[in-house]
């Protein structure tokens, strides 16, 4: 077994002082952090990359050890030697600790994933749960406590554009996006408050055609007043959250595609008018969005809209369709740790469950 063993070792074994160019690729990849992707190895004989590492560690500088060179008949015998004991000893040490560095770097900097970031979606604010799109005070508080301890910092949508459109845009390193939908009362009742204590960064989705209008809607007063405080930016949910599925089917294609321009024209039109800034973000009714969507609402100006797809947005995700986790009471911060990809808090934790019902 051990002559077996050594043949195969000699047969891949490189010559002495010459190292396999897989060896010195793999060196020079591992020597550069700033390549963001430093795993993209095509084409390499890692059995080469070993034998090179092995091939380093064996040769012995003193002519004496050049005289020793084991022959196939005597490899087990030399190793009862006290002098070769001690070499081969060596050489399997300065093997095992390039293979110890070789996985670090591949471990902690070589595995290192792109960054994500998280956008979550809320819609309405309350002490008790009133349907399924409510989310309890006590259960968003919880999930904040959550998001710190965690590490997590809540940074502004408008940033997070940036970051996908400007390369040399940074995040912190682990960064998260609030984002509310709608326009309902609660943000002004129950969020603002919130907001301003913890001082988030907050993107609101309206769809203007409620604003002032509907009973469960903010009035124009109460988002002016939101985005004053510096910490809300109020964008385009379209003009009066039409599901596009339903639309499409009972229009001609050139009345559904004048629907649709008019829907995300006069909504930021209203907007801007009523409370100003700039309106090109759009979050899509229902989630619905699609190629022709997406053309339309770039033939409009918007440079970023966001659905409901669950997922995190990375630098190659597309600017039109970018997905948000959409938040439910029942989540809790069990199901956002799940989303997140995070451990599961301690049981007995007071953020576990979101509060008591």
């Amino acid at each position: 077994m051990a002559l077996n063993a050594q043949k195969e070792l000699m047969q891949l074994k490189p010559a002495r002082n010459q190292i396999s160019s897989d060896f010195l690729k793999v060196c020079l990849r591992l020597r550069n952090p700033g390549d963001p992707y430093p795993m993209r190895l095509t084409g390499i004989n890692w059995r080469s990359v070993f034998a090179s590492m092995l091939g380093r560690a064996c040769e012995f500088d003193s002519e004496d050890s050049k005289a020793h060179q084991p022959s196939q008949g005597s490899f087990m015998l030399l190793t009862f030697t006290g002098r070769r004991t001690c070499l081969r000893s060596r050489c399997i040490g300065i093997l095992l600790a390039g293979l110890s560095w070789l996985a670090f770097t591949f471990g902690v900097h070589a595995q290192t994933p792109p960054q994500r970031v998280p956008i979550l979606v809320y819609h309405r604010f309350a002490s008790s749960v009133n349907d399924s799109m409510t989310v309890r005070v006590s259960t968003f508080n919880a999930q904040l406590r959550f998001l710190r301890e965690r590490g997590y910092q809540v940074v502004p949508l408008r940033q997070v554009v940036s970051w996908l459109t400007d390369p040399s845009t940074k995040l912190p390193p682990r960064p998260i996006v609030l984002t509310v939908d709608d326009g309902h009362q609660s943000v002004f009742n129950e969020l603002l408050p919130i907001a301003q204590q913890e001082h988030l960064p907050i993107t609101l989705f309206i769809y203007p055609s409620a604003i002032s209008n509907a009973s469960y809607a903010l009035t124009w007063d109460q988002v002016r007043k939101l985005k004053q405080t510096g910490l809300f930016d109020v964008q385009s949910h379209t003009y009066w959250h039409p599901n596009f599925n339903i639309e499409r089917r009972h229009r001609s294609a050139a009345d559904f595609q004048h629907f649709v321009r008019s829907q995300l024209d006069l909504s930021r039109q209203r907007i801007e008018a009523e409370v100003g800034g700039r309106v090109d973000l759009l979050a899509w009714p229902f989630g619905i969005c699609d190629d022709e969507l997406m053309a339309l609402a770039a033939g409009e100006g918007y440079i970023a809209a966001f659905s409901l797809e669950p997922g995190s947005v990375y630098r190659h995700s597309r600017m039109l369709a970018l997905p948000r986790f959409l938040m439910v009471d029942s989540y809790g911060v069990t199901g956002l740790a799940h989303l997140l990809g995070e451990p599961s808090p301690q049981p007995g934790l007071s953020s576990d469950s979101g509060g008591d019902r």
